[in-house]
Parts: structure tokens; sequence; C-alpha cells
């Protein structure tokens, strides 16, 4: 992909993308602040926050953020709707995906996977989107085993949704603990949901639920557990 010309997503296919991507990296834009609050907005219907919110991310270079703009002007909330501006914000966010994956970001490749795995932007190519899962889990799982949670949590999904490696419930929730248990609020609102459902091949715990509840809690507010 590296030089490919960007092809816009079709006028539609935002829903499929942001959906996609959520499943992949545990509903990543709803669990990060301040995207998460971005999104929240959104929801709600308090457009202009959200449109704060996402223009200000974006100016920071966030592709996430460039894909709620992409949204918003999708479906004219807020805004005049625009099919155009819609799909720049769309071209912008996949073009900063395969600048960081020139730079052995995981979470680009994992991107760039689920892209041509649901022919997202470019022509549905699984044998590439496996490609770039396989780079996204041989560069996370290198860096999870130096401790880094974001990888950890990361090699944890890509275990969990068997991509770019074979799947293994067990070894994507220890993965998932361990970066919970190094502080990343995203694989413990993971872990919360797989065991308040009883989801990703695992019967519900309520038990475990209840201690990464108690985690999110120190982890959001450090100050009331000194």
């Amino acid at each position: 992909m590296m030089g490919d010309v960007v092809r816009i997503m079709p006028y539609r296919s935002f829903i499929r993308l942001t959906l996609s991507l959520c499943l992949l990296w545990s509903a990543c834009l709803v669990a990060a602040e301040p995207l998460g609050e971005a999104e929240q907005a959104l929801n709600y219907g308090n457009y202009d926050r959200a449109f704060d919110i996402f223009t200000r991310l974006s100016a920071d270079g966030s592709p996430d953020a460039m894909l709620g703009l992409g949204r918003m002007y999708q479906a004219g909330h807020g805004v005049t709707k625009s099919h155009d501006m819609a799909m720049s914000w769309y071209a912008k966010a996949i073009n900063i995906w395969n600048e960081r994956a020139r730079q052995n970001d995981p979470r680009a490749y994992a991107s760039l996977g689920v892209l041509f795995d649901k022919g997202i932007a470019f022509k549905k190519d699984p044998a590439r989107a496996g490609q770039y899962f396989r780079q996204a889990f041989d560069i996370a799982h290198a860096k999870a085993l130096t401790g880094d949670s974001d990888s950890q949590h990361l090699t944890g999904v890509l275990y969990s949704s068997g991509k770019g490696t074979s799947r293994d419930i067990i070894s994507g929730v220890q993965w998932l603990g361990q970066a919970g248990e190094g502080g990343n609020e995203n694989a413990i609102k993971m872990l919360i949901h797989i065991y308040e459902c009883g989801c990703r091949g695992l019967p519900k715990d309520a038990r475990q639920a209840k201690y990464w509840r108690g985690r999110l809690n120190s982890v959001s507010n450090p100050l009331l557990h000194e």
C-alpha cells in the first residue's frame, strides 16, 4: 500500500469502517479520551461540542477524529451536509494511517488491515488484509513483551479476534489482563465487557467483572486511591 493512490470510500461505508475499527480495537473511539467525550456528545446530539473536539484533535493529527468529522459531514450533523467534505476527511485519515505504518505503528497496520479486509477505500483484498494484520501482530507482540501496555492491548485484541495470528481466546485475555494491570483503560473496559456479557468465548464472571470495574475506578481516579 505504500505509494498506492488513496481511493475514497463509498458514500455509505463509514459506518462499516467505524464499527470494524471499534471491534478490532475494543471500541477504541468510545474508550479513548477525549475522543470518547466527542463520541458521547455526537450520540446525544450535542453537535457543536462534538465538532469542536473532533476539529481540535484533527488539527493535532488524530485520524480517528478525522473519521468523526467525516461522519458529521456525511450525515449533516451540526454542519452543512457535504459528501466532498466527508470524503476529504476520510482521505486524510487514511493517509495518516499510511504514514504511521511506514513508521512501524502496529495500530496503523491494523487499521489498514481493516480497510482491505472490508473493501473500504480500497478494493477488497483478503490476502493483503492478512499481510497488514500479521505486520500489526508481529510489531505489537514484540512491543508487548517489553511491557508497552498499548501494544499488550492490541496483541490481546488480535489474539481474541484471530486477526494476524491464530485465534487464541486465552492468550488474548491474558494479554488484555497485562495491559489492564498496567493501567490501559481500553483493555480494562474490554475485560469488563467480556466478563459481563460472557463473550469472546468465555463465560460470564461477576467476580472478574467487579475486579476490573474496581481497577478502572482506580486508574480513572488515581487521587482517590493514594
